[in-house]
């Protein structure tokens, strides 16, 4: 299990020193180091015998035994003997007349053990009474340990003041301790008081991505969709944004933010770059993009790789619009003899024809653009539009 922080033992001992006699700290001390250099199980069996020798020495000491029942607690969890390294602390807790600072690390020493043997509740019952009965102010670190025991057992509501006050007690608190706080505020729905966690966990540790995700995600759900897409945009400056859902997402935020072109910006950078592969709902997000920037070329440049790669009929049908827009008939010809080989609806293939007519007519082949005409005539949805362009073209050759 290796529970046990040497170093933080050792802080114990020096602070008992004046509570115990110089042999017994230098032994103590010494027995402390052998552990550190992670002794063999034939040096384990002699130091835990050295501790037993010392510890009857020491009845009447609750300090000294204390010290010497948490090394032998130490010896046991290298053996692997959990039990018995429970049974050790537990023994030293119960000692009368400890000190108070003693006593609350042997409760700390005491929790993590019940934890790591997935006892909670007996972590829980320990250390909601130490915590009562402790006459002064505790480090966040047993309230952190409380709130644990209490999420391990799923029960976020009795736990979330604990890790809450932990996080208080801390200048700078643990990432552990804030994450935890953030995802049991936001398991029990407290989004607003979720986001001053998040907050912390994206001022303190700016460099990993999941907080700006979990961050743009929670404003979201608050509705703060002008905050989400400042911190996605965020987020994307800094390389975090790699997957196209996540390139999906930073579109729409921007969108609803008012920003298309950043949007479309955002994308096309990810394109060229190859920080994303080309997909059918990119582009057409890059296009839509593009048209709300007023960026008509760049839109139609999309376009047509759209209805190259993935042939659907209504990005033909936009970028046939744009091509007669802009009097480009040869391209436009080109687009509607594709669009006229796919299975089209009934008005669909009426716009066809009168574009074709249209472009024909421009193209100086009047005779083919009245048949295309005549053909969207008899399609009610552009019948009067089509019997317009051939009563102009008739009007133009009399």
């Amino acid at each position: 299990m290796k529970l046990f922080v040497f170093m933080a033992l050792f802080c114990f001992a020096a602070s008992s020193f004046s509570s115990i006699s110089p042999r017994i700290y230098n032994a103590l001390n010494e027995i402390q180091e052998a552990l550190s250099q992670e002794p063999n199980s034939e040096d384990l069996k002699e130091l835990e015998s050295e501790l037993l020798d010392l510890s009857e020495g020491l009845k009447g000491n609750s300090t000294g035994l204390a010290l010497t029942f948490q090394i032998l607690a130490q010896v046991k969890d290298a053996q692997g003997d959990e039990r018995a390294a429970l049974k050790f602390i537990k023994s030293a807790y119960a000692l009368p007349k400890l000190e108070s600072t003693t006593k609350s690390q042997l409760a700390m020493s005491l929790g993590y053990l019940y934890y790591a043997q997935e006892q909670y509740q007996e972590a829980i019952d320990l250390l909601e009474s130490h915590i009562k009965s402790f006459d002064q102010e505790l480090s966040g670190t047993h309230f952190a340990l409380l709130a644990g025991a209490y999420f391990a057992l799923e029960k976020y509501k009795e736990g979330l003041p604990h890790i809450e006050k932990a996080c208080e007690l801390s200048k700078s608190p643990k990432e552990q301790w804030l994450s935890n706080a953030f995802s049991a505020n936001y398991r029990l729905g407290k989004y607003q008081k979720a986001t001053k966690f998040i907050n912390q966990l994206v001022y303190f540790f700016p460099e990993k991505e999941q907080y700006w995700q979990q961050k743009a995600a929670l404003h979201q759900q608050l509705e703060q969709f002008d905050a989400a897409a400042l911190v996605t945009e965020l987020s994307h400056k800094q390389g975090y944004i790699k997957k196209e859902t996540q390139f999906l997402n930073l579109g729409i935020l921007l969108a609803t933010y008012g920003a298309p072109f950043e949007v479309a910006v955002s994308i096309e950078d990810a394109l060229e770059n190859n920080k994303v592969e080309s997909s059918e709902r990119l582009l057409r997000l890059l296009s839509m993009a593009w048209i709300q920037a007023k960026e008509i070329e760049r839109a139609k440049y999309v376009l047509k790789k759209l209805y190259k790669n993935y042939q659907q009929e209504k990005d033909g049908l936009q970028l046939l619009s744009y091509l007669i827009d802009d009097q480009n008939w040869d391209d436009a010809i080109s687009v509607i003899q594709r669009l006229q080989a796919q299975d089209l609806s009934k008005k669909q293939k009426g716009r066809v024809w009168l574009m074709k007519g249209i472009a024909q007519y421009r193209l100086g082949d009047s005779r083919a653009a009245k048949v295309s005409l005549g053909k969207a005539s008899a399609i009610k949805e552009v019948a009067s539009q089509a019997k317009s362009w051939i009563s102009y073209i008739n009007q133009m050759q009399s």
